[in-house]
């Protein structure tokens, strides 16, 4: 099952996740045009599904975005995190990254090799202004 799905971008920020079964946090769609996808920042992805049967993401389309900044993950997380969806091309056309993930599901190790993990520098690139075009929901 995916959770999270669909071509927008969208920030999501100190959100609780609860992934009820195995299957996937996200199913990005994202245009290749597109400079961001799903950030997740300071999230809790937990799952009273079995250990390593979620992924964080899966791409629903060939260039899908998406980045968890300072996640806590359960240990429902596969240690690979990320699933090509049975297409090897989209190993070369997603961008999947992490910076910072902690809890017994954060294995930057054993992560898929095609997946990244941010450095500081790279991980500041990310803020609500800059992936929202510098709209901001609690000024409306």
């Amino acid at each position: 099952m995916d959770f999270i799905f669909g071509s927008s971008t969208a920030w999501f920020e100190n959100c609780d996740i609860v992934c009820k079964t195995a299957g996937f946090v996200t199913a990005a769609s994202t245009p290749d045009t597109i400079s961001y996808g799903y950030v997740l920042h300071r999230c809790r992805i937990s799952a009273p599904a079995p250990a390593g049967s979620v992924a964080l993401g899966r791409p629903w389309r060939p260039f899908p975005k998406t980045v968890y900044l300072d996640c806590e993950l359960s240990a429902a997380i596969r240690p690979a995190g990320w699933d090509e969806w049975n297409k090897t091309a989209n190993q070369k056309t997603a961008y999947y990254a992490e910076y910072q993930s902690r809890g017994p599901g954060a294995a930057p190790q054993q992560r898929a090799p095609w997946a990244h993990q941010l450095t500081a520098a790279e991980a500041q690139r990310y803020t609500p202004a800059q992936a929202l075009h510098g709209w901001n929901s609690l000024a409306e």
